[in-house]
């Protein structure tokens, strides 16, 4: 598969932002976009078809954090507003962005080397008896008519890194949890960190306690 930063060195692209979830690597999602931001991605598709998403957090920083996605086909397009399907594919940090000459959207350098281990996972299959139960409970809050049995018959064939990134999308919490939980490097970190936060809203489930902000 031929995409950029495939090569892991930085590269200029097309920005737009988001605050409706966080884009994970090997997730594919709807999107939708207006006014800057639509320009860029309707610009994007016809040069290649792949966008840098940031979440609208970081529009007004220098250093930014986003995914790269690659956009699968547009659902629906008017003047000012895009709404498209993406994927996921590597995510990035930058420290440079400028203005397109004679355009009023934005693109970014993006570096990739930071989450070089989101390429290590890739091809790893799950291995469903190895889950983490919490992990495969709250898999299962989120599909309507699926049992245990059903859900591992879901995840049998796909890869440990699209299952746990798909989890950090659908979860319910904080927006500042889900992007630190999205910004971890490595495949460990994000299933000890998700866990360990699951863990912890499940106990203040049962005892009926506010979640805690730390």
């Amino acid at each position: 598969m031929s995409f950029p930063g495939s090569v892991l060195k930085p590269e200029i692209v097309h920005t737009a932002y988001t605050d409706q979830c966080v884009l994970m690597p090997s997730c594919t999602t709807s999107l939708q976009f207006t006014g800057k931001c639509a320009r860029s991605v309707i610009q994007a598709d016809k040069l290649g078809g792949f966008i840098g998403v940031v979440q609208k957090q970081y529009r007004q920083t220098k250093n930014k954090r986003g995914c790269l996605a690659k956009i699968r086909f547009i659902e629906s397009q008017s003047e000012n507003a895009v709404t498209i399907i993406a994927e996921g594919i590597c995510r990035f940090q930058s420290d440079d962005y400028y203005f397109m000459k004679g355009y009023d959207f934005e693109q970014i350098v993006a570096d990739y080397r930071p989450y070089e281990p989101d390429h290590s996972f890739q091809h790893a299959l799950i291995e469903p008896e190895k889950i983490n139960p919490i992990f495969l409970q709250y898999f299962i809050s989120f599909l309507v008519n699926f049992n245990e049995e059903n859900a591992t018959l879901l995840i049998e064939g796909a890869t440990m890194e699209k299952f746990i990134n798909s989890l950090i999308m659908i979860i319910p919490v904080k927006d500042e949890e889900r992007i630190f939980l999205s910004e971890l490097a490595s495949l460990d970190e994000r299933q000890n960190a998700l866990a360990f936060l699951l863990s912890v809203k499940e106990k203040s489930r049962l005892f009926n306690l506010p979640d805690t902000k730390n």
